[in-house]
């Protein structure tokens, strides 16, 4: 997989970067030196640097859009490869475990011990190569936030949720729906001349949204189904009876970013389950949004929901267990980004943003 990723154009990106480099010493040093010459002078040789600096960054433009169309690739495969690691390395802890509880002869824990420390040391070796290309890919930027901003040639994000925040208490993300495979639609917009509330689809300007279109699904090797549902009538009543008001221009926006949990174990390990603001379920049951079976998982077991604060995670399962890095949660947890989830024997590693 790491040889897929194309860094042929950094080299070129470097040397460009070297010349940039020169040449912003120089319009700095020429500022220290400025009183030394003629005006005429200072203005010619600033005017031809800075030709030569806008010309270096002409040709810099495309294939910096290269590199972070490859870069992005790598961060996909940095993922999976973390999520490998850490899953061997639990898979080793839970040995030690029962090994220390007598459940497996000295014989037979030391040859699985074996195999997994090869596993782990394989992992961790391809994790270390991802690293040092992601440094090779940083070195031909000015910064690590330049190379990850998103390229032009590379297809756009899925849009983020943009609440207007109201003059009154804001409205919960809880009562935001949801569009199917988690792309999130615009709250519903009040009138402006009429106390009908309507809700319309970004990119329209009438069409009323299906309420049955308004169901996010999910899928887990090809299991997760989501029941369709409709639109909260809370938010129907909020938009009817709130009072209508001229829009501000200096309103504020809040804006949330999708969570995410990554797969461990099994055939799906790396796969990405996109999180939403709508709540998730995780459970045996067939209407759970992620649907997981095995011993120890109840049917409605745990639920990821979305408040102002961030994505929580609630234990459902009436005394199975829940556990967020090896710990039981007590009842309700506030996840945080690369918290390990685990469900029976499933694993999952939650990032955010």
């Amino acid at each position: 997989m790491l040889g897929q990723i194309d860094t042929r154009s950094l080299e070129d990106l470097r040397s460009i970067k070297r010349e940039q480099e020169v040449l912003e010493e120089r319009l700095s040093a020429m500022e220290k030196k400025k009183a030394e010459v003629a005006d005429q002078v200072y203005l010619r040789v600033r005017s031809d640097y800075e030709s030569r600096r806008e010309a270096l960054e002409a040709s810099a433009r495309p294939l910096k859009d290269q590199v972070r169309a490859q870069y992005a690739s790598l961060r996909s495969l940095l993922d999976r490869s973390r999520a490998q690691v850490a899953e061997s390395e639990l898979n080793r802890q839970e040995l030690e475990f029962r090994y220390s509880l007598g459940e497996y002869e000295q014989a037979t824990y030391l040859a699985r011990l074996k195999s997994m420390d090869d596993e782990l040391a394989e992992r961790k070796s391809a994790l270390e190569q991802a690293e040092s290309v992601r440094q090779e890919f940083i070195s031909a930027f000015r910064s690590e936030a330049e190379l990850e901003m998103p390229a032009a040639a590379a297809p756009s994000p899925p849009p983020a949720v943009v609440v207007p925040r109201a003059s009154t208490k804001p409205m919960s993300p809880r009562d935001l729906p949801m569009a199917v495979d988690a792309t999130m639609m615009m709250p519903p917009t009040l009138p402006s001349a009429s106390n009908e509330a309507s809700t319309l689809v970004p990119g329209q300007s009438s069409a009323p949204i299906d309420p049955a279109a308004t169901t996010q699904r999910a899928t887990l090797a090809a299991t997760m189904v989501a029941a369709p549902s409709a639109v909260p009538p809370t938010i129907a009543q909020a938009a009817a009876s709130a009072p209508v008001q001229a829009p501000q221009e200096s309103s504020s926006t809040v804006v949330f970013r999708p969570g995410r949990l990554i797969i461990q174990g099994g055939a799906a390990t790396g796969q990405t389950v996109s999180l939403s603001l709508k709540p998730v379920i995780l459970g045996s049951d067939t209407h759970a949004e992620i649907k997981i079976d095995g011993p120890g998982v109840a049917a409605r077991h745990a639920r990821i929901s979305v408040s102002y604060l961030g994505y929580s995670l609630e234990d459902l399962s009436g005394g199975l267990g829940t556990r967020v890095n090896g710990k039981k949660v007590a009842r309700d947890q506030l996840l945080a980004n690369e918290d390990v989830v685990q469900i029976g024997s499933h694993r999952f590693i939650f990032k955010y943003p």
